[in-house]
Order: structure tokens, then C-alpha cells, then sequence
């Protein structure tokens, strides 16, 4: 080794050095971790930021800090200051990002100390505002500077930095207007029904449009914007189904005026929504139903028959489909696009979706784990291999996702998702996409995000997330329909499993007795002048029994089954034969008379059938019959006798298309067919014995006459 290798050697390592002994001067100095606030332990000071102004800093704006000091120690602060600190460096990653929030990362530079010229006695709070000149923020504008700066406030009381304190921590983003290719961003909401608003319809029998509306009416007008997708339940548009079926009115509760304003609301801005240009309105299948739950019991044909339903609910509103998920927007809407509920989903769920004309689905990212590690994050456009052919997938960024509605998870699955207050959910949303940008700042990679069905979130912070967004000069909103115009990522990920179910999905005992009750009521509705008001509306109940919001709520689903069961069986006993008194039947050709009632509010036409239950009377025509709206009707069925004594007769409805129907009955007939015969044969004995009487004693007249004479 050289003299001038040497040299160059230990002054290196007296630069570490002393870069190490300064962060150890700088952290004994006083600095702590951060951590949340809900966490920060009795007795500290703790600064709280509540804006940060402007969002995006320019070179030439002030930044602007406000907040609150609060003094929860045991004494008093005499002279209020404070320091902002700001990271002399961009992070260079997501996982970076994350860590200046809760870990003891050094601030970089001081910006300066603030004199708030006030006290602040213990237990209670000081605001604050702070500016910093432009002139004092000292950040480069190249490219290489841009991005998210950690930011620091702390509290000083004089010269002295207060030890036992919670230093507000959050981000500024700068912009030197640069010239970057944009990150192309896409926004999916949901107008979903939950359960709870599922439920509260069934039981009031409202329209789920008035039970959603106090959720999804301030949502849809949050998500009311340019290059906005939202997912629909068509369900949502519908009103309850009034089947004019029972016997008698019932009294109606008095209607709710300011709900049915809010679902009316509700419902038009859902459909002045599909017909802007720069919207994009995706249409799910009836109810939201659940696709993995139908694939794993065999029950695909119902994806067919929601999708079918969500269309006449679609077009009852003017409402049309797109041809393909790639296509919607301009007036139309989209049923081509599948939205599965979990974050496990399966390929036989996936094949089923195909098989049924799916073109596109939406996934969370960690459904499909990369099988290498990157060291930038991919876009959200792929495509899986199955067997039918290739499905196109777009994949969700669940963390960008969660900033959308206030939380945060680490990218750590094993730690717990904690809430953000507003002005760090935006500023990290800002920072994360920044940081995607600086990844790879010439190969942009379009984002999904993505709204949780339930969300229930704040729609101020939504809003105002969203506007961070619209704002940011390095993002492009965008819509699904043009992520899936671009080529799939085709990164090695790892295989979906063949079959996995999850908690909380339709079990097929279930579905089939559904299927059942489904079935009764077709062969019920064929006695109807219009069986599909009928049919159409029981489908529809059965078709929610699968829906995706009874994860949650497996007993109200059970209760749901059992009450169309019931239903169903109230529409039978509506249509009755009714039992009379024994009736006797002395001849060997006869018509019993049957009375059979009519309870509906329409007419029914069926046939009424005997079965006696001894050969010794035969019954083997039927006859059909149209009974008018709850009316009442004889009807004379033939029958034939073939010996004597007391038998029982069943009455059998049935209707047009052979299936037994209504509420059958009995009767009891006393079959004496040979006494007939025997009055006959008693009767014109009778009548001969009268004849021979009258022929004797005519007889017997004309011998006792005298001889006429001559």
C-alpha cells in the first residue's frame, strides 16, 4: 500500500468517524422516536402539526406549519419555541418513507427557531402558526432533489429543548418543476350496500337506496370527479318488489319523507354519474354476489342470472351496458369487470369468472406475491393463465389504498392497521407516489387504488385525498379502462392456489334449498296471469342470499332462507280446497263437487285433481279451472264407483305445469253404487206387480158382467 493510498484511507475513516460522532451528539442532544400519538405516554409535551401549507412546496412558496403545543407535563413551559428540522435527503424507498414516522431517524438540518412569545401552563395547549421563508428552505432544483422531505417540530422552552416530548413528524413534498414522465394513478370506489344496510332494508322492506343513503350519498359526492371508476350494486337502484299476492292490506307504516328524499338523491347522482364522459360506472352482479362461493358449490349458472338481473335494473334507469370492461364511460356502463371479495382468491374461482365472460378482474396485490423481490414497485396490470385462456387482473396497492381512507399498515402484514389524522394521510399519500415516481422516473407504472366496499371513512379526509392527487404535477389521473389498455406487467409471480374457501361463504346445502324454494315458486307463479312478477322477484331474494355482505352476517342469511321459505308456503295455503261434509255417491257414474278458494289479488288458473285412496272409486279425469281474484269456486270432478263402502278422496291441485300447488284437502264419500240397482229392479217389480194386479182385476171385472140380450 502506498503513502497516498494511505492517506487517502484514513481520511476516510476520520470522516465516518466524525459523520458517526456527530449523530451521536445529535441524538444525545435530545432527539426521540416518534411514535403515535395515542401512544405517547402521560406527562410529555406533545406538538401536534394540523396543517402544512401548501401541500406541494414550490421554490418560491413560504411554508407554512400549524399546530398545537400541548403541555401534558407537570410544568409549566415560560418561553415557547420551536424548531423545525427537515431531512436533508429524499428517501429512497417506500419502506424509507414509512420509517421517518416512527423510528428515531436524525432530522437533517434546522430551519430555525420560532419564538411563540407565550407560556404555556402545565396541562394545558398553545397553537401555533410558523413560517418559513422561502429564502431559508434551502432545497436544490435538480432532479435528483425533488420528492418527500421527513419534517420535524419540536418543542423548546428558551434555549432549552424540552427532554420528555412527542415531536410532530410528517412530510413535505418539493417540486423545483421538473420535467418527469407522470405516474399514471386510477381511483376505484364502491357503492355496495353493507350488511347492516342490507338487513335494515329486509326488515323495514325499504328501498336499500334509503337504508345506504346516509354512507353513500356523501361518498358518491366525494367520488363525483374526472376519471373516477366506481363499482355498483344494481341492487342499490331497486325498489322493494310489491307483489300484490295477500288477502288482505296491510297497514303500511307511515313513509319516511327525508329518507325517501335521500335515496331519490342517491339514485340520481348514481345515474348523472354513468352519464358524464369522464366517468366510469362498473355494474357487479346482483346483490354483490359472492363469485367464490358460487364456484365452490357448483353454483355458477347464478353468476349468469345476477348478472342478468343487474342488467334490467341497469336499463329500468336508462342505464346501458358496455361491450367489454374496457369500454365503459361515455353514457355506458360496464359488467365485464368482476371485483372478488378477500384477499385469497383461487384459480377454480378465477376459471369460473372466465367461463361466464369476464374480461377483467380486480385483486388486491398480495393476491398475487412477486416471486423476487424488486427494488421499485410494478405496475398494477397483469394477467393470469388458466385454462380457458389468459384473465386480465388488475392489482389494487392495498398501502396507497388504506392512506385513501385514513389508516396505515406498515408493509409488515404482522403489524396492526393504526388511523392517521388527515394531514399525514395526505402528506404519505403524496410522499409514497413520489417515491414510486423516483423508483424509475422514466418507466411509469400505472396504480391502482382502491376504496374497501364498506368504507365508512371520513369523506372530507377522502376528498381531500383525492384532491392531493388531482394536484400533485407528478401524478395522471387515470381510469381502469385505459390500465387495461396496457400491456400486462407479466412479472414472476407466485401460482394462485387451486381452491381455497373462506370464512363466512354460502355453504351449497344452503344455495340448493334456495334452489328449491326458487323452484316451488316457479311452479306456483304458472297459475299467474304474469308469473315473472313473481318468479323475477323471488330470484332476486334468492340471488342475495349469496351476496358477498352475509361473510359477515351468516345468521341473518339463514334467517333470509327461512323467511322465503315461509313465504312461500303463505302463497300456497292462499289457493285451498276446502273440506266439506261427507257426501253420498249412489250411482256408478257421478261429478263430486269440490270447492276450492282463492286468496291472491289475481286470478289463478289450475287444475283440481281426485285420488281416492280405495280402488272402489276411480277419479281419473281433472279438471282445470279459473278462479278469479279472491273468489271462491265449485268445481265437478268425474268419478267412477266400482263397489261399495266409505272412502277417503284426495283433492290435488295442481298447476299448468303439472306441479302440485296450493293447499290440497280431503273429503269422505260413501260409495253405495249397487243401490242403484237394487231401487230398479225394487221399482219395476213394483211396477209389474201393479200391471198383474190391474190385468186381474180387469179380468175379473168383465166375468161379472151380465150377457147383453137379444
Amino acid at each position: 500500500m502506498t503513502r497516498a493510498h494511505w492517506k487517502a484511507g484514513m481520511r476516510a475513516f476520520l470522516a465516518v468517524l466524525c459523520a458517526l460522532f456527530a449523530i451521536v451528539a445529535v441524538t444525545a442532544a435530545g432527539l426521540p422516536a416518534t411514535v403515535d400519538h395515542d401512544d405517547a405516554a402521560e406527562g410529555q409535551v406533545r406538538v401536534e402539526l394540523t396543517d402544512l401549507a401548501p401541500a406541494v412546496l414550490a421554490p418560491n412558496d413560504d411554508l407554512v406549519l400549524t399546530g398545537v403545543v400541548h403541555n401534558d407535563s407537570a410544568n409549566p413551559i415560560d418561553r415557547l419555541q420551536l424548531q423545525v428540522r427537515l431531512q436533508q435527503h429524499t428517501p429512497i424507498s417506500r419502506s424509507a418513507v414509512e420509517r421517518w414516522l416512527d423510528e428515531a431517524w436524525v432530522a437533517g438540518r434546522s430551519l430555525g427557531l420560532t419564538d411563540v412569545e407565550a407560556e404555556v401552563p402545565a396541562g394545558q395547549s398553545q397553537r401555533f402558526r410558523v413560517t418559513v421563508p422561502a429564502e431559508d428552505v434551502g432545497l436544490g432544483r435538480g432532479a435528483m432533489s425533488w420528492g418527500p422531505r421527513g419534517i420535524e417540530v419540536s418543542a423548546w422552552d428558551g434555549p432549552r429543548r424540552l427532554p420528555q416530548q412527542d415531536a410532530a413528524r410528517n412530510f413535505l413534498l418539493w417540486w423545483p418543476d421538473i420535467d418527469v414522465a407522470p405516474l399514471p394513478v386510477a381511483v376505484l370506489g364502491s357503492l355496495v350496500p353493507n350488511a347492516t344496510e342490507r338487513r335494515e332494508a329486509t326488515e323495514r322492506e325499504a328501498p336499500l337506496a334509503e337504508t345506504a343513503a346516509p354512507r353513500l350519498g356523501p361518498l358518491l359526492d366525494v367520488l363525483d370527479r374526472p376519471h373516477v371508476d366506481i363499482a355498483l350494486d344494481p341492487a342499490l337502484l331497486a325498489q322493494p318488489d310489491a307483489i300484490a299476492l295477500a288477502a288482505a292490506e296491510e297497514e303500511e307504516d307511515a313513509p319516511d319523507d327525508a329518507a325517501s328524499e335521500a335515496a331519490d338523491t342517491l339514485i340520481a347522482g348514481v345515474t348523472a354519474f354513468a352519464e358524464r364522459h369522464d366517468r366510469y360506472l362498473h355494474a357487479l352482479p346482483w346483490a354483490d354476489t359472492d363469485a367464490a362461493a358460487l364456484a365452490h358449490t357448483r353454483h355458477e349458472e347464478w353468476w349468469g342470472d345476477a348478472l342478468e338481473q343487474g342488467r334490467l335494473e341497469l336499463s329500468r334507469h336508462s342505464l346501458t351496458a358496455a361491450p367489454s370492461a374496457a369500454s365503459a364511460g361515455d353514457g355506458r356502463v360496464s359488467n365485464r369487470l368482476a371485483w372478488p371479495v378477500g384477499e385469497d382468491p383461487d384459480l377454480e374461482t378465477l376459471g369460473a369468472l372466465h367461463a361466464a365472460g369476464t374480461e377483467a378482474v380486480v385483486l388486491p396485490q398480495s393476491a398475487l406475491p412477486l416471486r423476487d423481490m424488486l427494488t421499485y414497485t410494478p405496475a398494477g396490470r397483469e394477467e393470469v393463465a388458466l385454462e380457458g385462456g389468459n384473465l386480465d387482473v388488475l392489482l389494487f396497492d392495498q398501502q396507497l389504498s388504506r392512506l385513501l381512507e385514513g389508516t396505515h399498515r406498515r408493509f409488515d402484514p404482522a403489524l396492526p392497521e393504526v388511523p392517521l389524522d388527515d394531514l399525514t394521510a395526505r402528506q404519505l399519500l403524496l410522499a409514497q407516489t413520489a417515491v414510486i415516481v423516483r423508483e424509475r422516473p422514466a418507466q411509469p407504472r400505472a396504480q391502482l387504488l382502491a376504496l374497501p366496499r364498506d368504507f365508512d371513512g371520513d369523506p372530507a379526509l377522502l376528498g381531500a385525498a383525492l384532491d392531493a392527487l388531482d394536484q400533485a404535477p407528478w401524478l395522471e389521473r387515470t381510469s381502469l379502462a385505459e390500465l387495461l389498455a396496457a400491456p400486462p406487467a407479466q412479472l414472476a409471480r407466485q401460482p394462485l392456489p387451486p381452491r381455497a374457501v373462506a370464512p363466512g361463504e354460502a355453504q351449497a346445502g344452503l344455495l340448493a334449498d334456495a334452489d328449491r324454494a326458487l323452484g316451488r315458486t316457479h311452479d306456483f307463479a304458472s297459475m299467474l296471469p304474469d308469473p315473472e312478477e313473481l318468479t323475477a322477484a323471488v330470484q332476486r331474494d334468492v340471488l342475495a342470499l349469496a351476496s358477498h355482505a352475509w361473510r359477515a352476517d351468516q345468521g341473518h342469511r339463514q334467517r333470509a332462507l327461512a323467511a322465503l321459505a315461509a313465504e312461500a308456503q303463505a302463497r300456497h295455503d292462499l289457493v285451498a280446497a276446502q273440506s266439506g261434509s261427507t257426501l253420498n255417491l249412489i250411482n256408478n257414474e257421478a261429478h263430486l263437487p269440490v270447492s276450492v278458494t282463492n286468496g291472491l289479488r289475481d286470478a289463478v288458473t289450475l287444475t283440481v285433481e281426485l285420488s281416492p285412496r280405495d280402488p272402489r272409486l276411480l277419479a281419473q279425469e281433472a279438471v282445470e279451472v279459473t278462479i278469479g281474484a279472491q273468489e271462491s269456486a265449485v268445481v265437478h270432478v268425474p268419478v267412477h264407483a266400482v263397489g261399495s263402502g266409505d272412502v277417503t278422496v284426495d283433492v290435488v291441485l295442481s298447476s299448468p305445469t303439472g306441479a302440485v300447488v296450493g293447499t290440497g284437502g280431503e273429503m269422505e264419500v260413501r260409495v253405495r253404487a249397487d243401490w242403484e240397482t237394487v231401487g230398479t229392479a225394487v221399482v219395476a217389480a213394483v211396477l209389474v206387480l201393479l200391471l198383474v194386479i190391474g190385468l186381474i182385476r180387469t179380468a175379473r171385472r168383465g166375468r161379472r158382467m151380465p150377457p147383453e140380450r137379444a
